[in-house]
């Protein structure tokens, strides 16, 4: 948590990702791991990753036959819904 907001804060969201991808190969469909990576692809304004993040944990779970967490679904509308009110300020 602390490298990826460190990261972020210093605007260097290359780092930040590749500190979640490393914390997703040990710890593959964590939420929490997805929650960092779906607000730092919203912070960089990167909406085709913040969908693709959810749609990935998405895809994981649904082998596992389970569903995203309701905190993480509240988390993905949000986010997208953000998104959507900033691009058409």
């Amino acid at each position: 948590d602390r490298l990826v907001s460190l990261a972020v804060e210093a605007g260097q969201h290359d780092l930040a990702r590749h500190a979640i991808s490393r914390g997703l190969r040990g710890l593959p469909g964590d939420e929490h791991l997805y929650r960092l990576r779906m607000r730092l692809e919203a912070h960089a304004g990167n909406t085709r990753g913040l969908v693709g993040a959810y749609e990935e944990l998405c895809v994981y779970l649904a082998d596992l036959e389970v569903e995203p967490s309701p905190a993480t679904t509240a988390l993905y509308n949000e986010l997208r819904s953000q998104r959507t009110s900033s691009n058409i300020s």
